[in-house]
């Protein structure tokens, strides 16, 4: 996790306790728009945009919502 919250505390210098509450909201967003059905695979590029990181961090997304 620490090269994706280095990531986002350059993207909106930021703390790193900041940045993993950022995070962890988008998770939370994720996993929601999952649960209700809601869910587009443009939400992955979406959470990198909110977050103020690139889309190579999409994997990371993927194995945190999938629990690989």
């Amino acid at each position: 996790m620490g090269n994706i919250l280095y990531a986002i505390m350059a993207g909106c210098d930021c703390s790193s306790d900041k940045a993993r509450q950022y995070l962890e909201d988008e998770l939370r967003h994720l996993k929601e728009l999952m649960d209700l059905g809601d869910f587009r695979p443009s939400d992955l590029v979406d959470a990198c945009s909110d977050l103020g990181i690139d889309n190579s961090y999409v994997p990371y997304f993927i194995s945190r919502l999938t629990g690989i």
